[in-house]
């Protein structure tokens, strides 16, 4: 049983939303797609990334960025509350 799908499982074992994101979740959050991607990597068109070999570790690289900028983001917001505490 996978994590993502059951919240109580995913609650107990540690995980959160950002942990079980995929490449999906990561074009629904910032409103992106495939074409989009395909032009910031400078392939020629939408269908050339697709293609590409290299496509998993772009979908992979990006779903990890984008981890890292909510993880430090929830980091700096717990900063900002311990100085406003203080």
């Amino acid at each position: 049983m996978k994590c993502k799908n059951n919240p109580y499982i995913a609650h107990i074992s540690g995980y959160n939303s950002v942990n079980l994101m995929d490449i999906k979740d990561v074009r629904k959050a910032l409103g992106i797609d495939n074409e989009w991607i395909a032009k910031r990597l400078g392939f020629k068109n939408k269908k050339t990334y697709q293609n590409s070999s290299a496509k998993k570790r772009f979908d992979n690289l990006i779903v990890e960025l984008y981890k890292k900028f909510k993880e430090n983001e929830q980091v700096s917001k717990q900063n900002r509350r311990q100085d406003k505490n203080q």
